[in-house]
């Protein structure tokens, strides 16, 4: 659970869901936050994290941690600050940047399955501009992974990790009218 930007948003800690495309996430409408799901009383959007820079994402396969392809994104802001291992240096390739701030919590890789297991690469929001039938990826083979894949594949490796955006009595009354 966080808050970020003004919203209270809960994160799930481990995929919720693997060997599924993009594309079936988008068709469910859980892309974007067009869905939504009652819990109890309370009423939520479900959307991916954001994971790049941009929407599209400027990012290249030559792409480096210095260019901060993640700089803003959900994934670096929120998963980031969860996670005994977070980057702090900005070295790696494609890493999307180092953390600024400090842990808020000490998830292991193993706890949000990020290094190797189903689903340890997370589907984003974001296309490519070179290429806007690949989407961006976060994880896989590390915490700071930025990766890209045709929105169509369909591999264990690849998750859904859906973002609960909470919906506001305020929201609520304004849809009402």
């Amino acid at each position: 659970k966080f808050v970020h930007q003004g919203k209270i948003k809960y994160v799930a800690k481990k995929p919720f869901m693997h060997t599924v495309s993009w594309d079936d996430i988008a068709k469910a409408e859980a892309v974007y936050g067009n869905r939504t799901v009652r819990i109890g009383s309370r009423l939520f959007r479900v959307s991916l994290l954001s994971g790049a820079e941009a929407d599209p994402s400027s990012f290249i396969t030559s792409s480096t941690a210095s260019d901060n392809k993640g700089a803003g994104s959900e994934w670096n802001e929120l998963v980031y600050r969860v996670n005994v291992g977070v980057p702090t240096d900005g070295a790696a390739t494609n890493q999307g940047g180092k953390q600024v701030g400090l842990n808020w919590w000490n998830f292991t890789n193993t706890d949000i399955v990020v290094g190797s297991g189903n689903g340890s690469y997370t589907w984003c929001k974001e296309t490519l501009v070179y290429n806007p039938a690949y989407r961006v990826a976060r994880g896989g083979a590390s915490l700071s992974g930025f990766y890209e894949a045709t929105s169509s594949s369909i591999v264990t490796s690849y998750g859904w990790r859906p973002c609960l955006t909470l919906i506001s009595d305020e929201e609520l009354e304004d849809s009402l009218y």
